[in-house]
């Protein structure tokens, strides 16, 4: 996996959401599941500005690691004229999850910790969908995956990839 941390500026909102959903469930499943092999990937975005990239059981890690270079060029792409109600529709779910009361105490402990209020969500469902390609192509994570794939590209680039096998 590959872990990026953006800048303060960069908060988890609507469009972050949708351009996750985005990127796991279509540009990463198929680049590095269908075409490279690998059992598993995923992008998660957490509230104070990780952004995490995962293959499991990865054949090719080195086109992974491409793949999750692309983000932001296949994010703007969307923008640019890709089927972005789609990606919008199956976001809602995660605007209002349902919630056992365990689940719902550690959220409502996270809240505390975070200094956020209790009663007001994160992301709400107004919030996705009036997500829109204008919104997707300035989002502060669209800028920032470029900038760290510039920065990620020349940091790798001459150093060899390890595969991580299980013991």
């Amino acid at each position: 996996g590959m872990v990026l941390c953006y800048p303060p500026e960069f908060k988890y909102s609507h469009s972050t959401a949708v351009a996750a959903r985005y990127v796991s469930y279509d540009w990463l499943w198929n680049q590095v599941r269908v075409k490279g092999g690998a059992y598993g990937t995923h992008m998660s975005i957490g509230g104070f500005g990780q952004i995490t990239f995962h293959s499991y059981r990865d054949p090719q890690p080195s086109a992974s690691f491409d793949a999750f270079c692309a983000a932001a060029e296949k994010i703007r792409e969307l923008a640019d004229g890709g089927d972005i109600e789609k990606y919008i529709i199956s976001t809602l779910p995660s605007a209002n999850p349902m919630l056992t009361p365990h689940s719902e105490t550690i959220w409502d402990e996270t809240l505390y910790f975070r200094g956020l209020p209790a009663d007001d969500p994160v992301i709400s469902t107004d919030q996705i969908l009036a997500t829109d390609a204008a919104e997707l192509r300035r989002s502060v994570m669209t800028q920032a995956l470029a900038r760290k794939e510039e920065d990620a590209r020349g940091a790798f680039a001459d150093a060899p990839v390890q595969q991580v096998t299980d013991a």
